[in-house]
């Protein structure tokens, strides 16, 4: 599941580069719609920084406050 989700955001990271940063508005309802919400919301430096990173560390060092985070910004997601 971890490197699904790391393989995810690599993706969506590179198609980022070179986009406009205009910030979301309103709060995201389905699963790609948060994915889209976290790409207009991180800088694309951080999401290099992440990519480079073993998928072990990067894991580590963001799942507490990420997950603490997207909890608290966003909830959860009906299916």
């Amino acid at each position: 599941m971890k490197k699904t989700l790391i393989i995810i955001f690599t993706v969506r990271s590179i198609l980022s580069f070179g986009r406009n940063n205009e910030k979301p508005k309103g709060k995201p309802n389905t699963l790609e719609e948060i994915f889209q919400y976290l790409d207009q919301m991180t800088e694309d430096i951080l999401k290099y920084n992440y990519m480079i990173l073993p998928e072990d560390v990067a894991t580590s060092r963001l799942h507490f406050p990420f997950g603490m985070w997207s909890r608290n910004k966003l909830g959860t997601v009906e299916k």
